[in-house]
C-alpha cells in the first residue's frame, strides 16, 4: 500500500476513536446529566475535529484529490468527498455552539440534548466519510493512478 494512503488511513483510525470517546461522553451526558470529565472529553473531541481532522481533509484536497482528478470527471467522488468536508465544518460550527450553550448553563437539559444530537450528526457523518475514502476512494487512487503519481504520494507520506 501507498505510504500516503497509509497514512491517511491511520489518522482514519484515530479519528474514529475520537468519535467512539465523543459518541459515549455525549450519550451519557444526554442520559445522566452534566459531567465535568465527559465534558472535557467533548471539548478534547471538537479540538481534535477542528485541527487534526482539518488538517487531515486539506492534505487530502491538496495532494490527492488533483491527482485523482487527472483520471476522473470532476464532478467524481473527490467533489462528493470535498462537499463533505464542507459538510462537516458546518456541522462543526453548530456543535461548538451547542458546546458553548452547555458552558453557560451546565443544567440546561435542552443545551444538553441539543450538544447530543450536534455530536450524533458529526459522528454520522465521519463515520460514513471515513468508511466511503478508504474502501472506495482509497483503493480507487491505488488502481487508476499512475507509478509516478503514487511515487509522487509518497514521498509526501
Amino acid at each position: 500500500m501507498n505510504r500516503y494512503i497509509r497514512k491517511l488511513q491511520t489518522e482514519h483510525e484515530h479519528g474514529i476513536v475520537q468519535l467512539g470517546f465523543l459518541d459515549d461522553a455525549t450519550q451519557r451526558m444526554n442520559q445522566k446529566g452534566f459531567s465535568e470529565e465527559d465534558f472535557k472529553i467533548v471539548k478534547k473531541s471538537s479540538a481534535f475535529i477542528s485541527n487534526e481532522i482539518r488538517q487531515h481533509n486539506e492534505s487530502e484536497e491538496i495532494n490527492l484529490f488533483p491527482l485523482l482528478e487527472n483520471h476522473l470527471s470532476q464532478n467524481g467522488p473527490t467533489q462528493v468527498m470535498r462537499a463533505e468536508h464542507r459538510i462537516l465544518w458546518n456541522k462543526l460550527n453548530k456543535f461548538d455552539k451547542s458546546i458553548a450553550d452547555v458552558e453557560s448553563d451546565k443544567n440546561n437539559l435542552e443545551f444538553l440534548k441539543n450538544l447530543r444530537s450536534n455530536a450524533q450528526r458529526i459522528v454520522d457523518l465521519l463515520s460514513e466519510h471515513i468508511y466511503k475514502e478508504n474502501n472506495i476512494l482509497f483503493p480507487m487512487a491505488e488502481k487508476i493512478l499512475t507509478e509516478n503519481e503514487l511515487k509522487l504520494l509518497a514521498e509526501i507520506g
